[in-house]
């Protein structure tokens, strides 16, 4: 069963739904409504002068996407962690921290030359001297060149 409570103040009105203001209404007619999910999120807004919007939210409660009256429209994706990932507005990408793919092929003479500065990288950090270059695989390899060239 839901709670309702009704609270009159000087110049304006407000009901709340279990402790979440559902609607609002002052002294010069403004009013505005909203709607929340299970979790107190708000999904959806409304007011007096015909502006409202939609939000949604994914399961671990980072908002999805949000749509106005006016045309407004975002939509934002997360990672596992609920790290957010990318935003787009109104259809343009905006924000973009998806982990980039970088190929780089490595022909056998580059990773001869490679091998001498690898060694010195090695034995600057003080990486076990016993490793071989030929245990290392291409992404440690670039690792030790973009730590060289720093």
């Amino acid at each position: 069963m839901k709670d309702y409570k009704l609270v009159k103040h000087e110049d304006y009105i407000e009901l709340f739904e279990d402790g979440k203001c559902i609607y609002y209404k002052n002294s010069e007619g403004y009013s505005n409504e909203k709607t929340y999910d299970d979790n107190g999120r708000i999904l959806t807004f409304k007011n007096s002068e015909g502006y409202s919007w939609v939000r949604t939210y994914d399961d671990k409660g980072n908002e999805l996407t949000c749509k106005s009256s006016e045309g407004y429209s975002s939509e934002d994706t997360y990672d596992d962690k609920g790290v957010l990932l990318t935003r787009t507005v109104n259809g343009k990408l905006i924000l973009d921290k998806r982990p980039k793919e970088v190929t780089i092929e490595l022909t056998q003479e580059r990773r001869k030359e490679m091998k001498a500065p690898l060694k010195q990288m090695m034995n600057l950090l003080d990486i076990t001297k016993d490793v071989s270059i030929q245990e290392f695989n291409e992404e440690e390899i670039i690792f030790g060149i973009e730590l060289m060239e720093k």
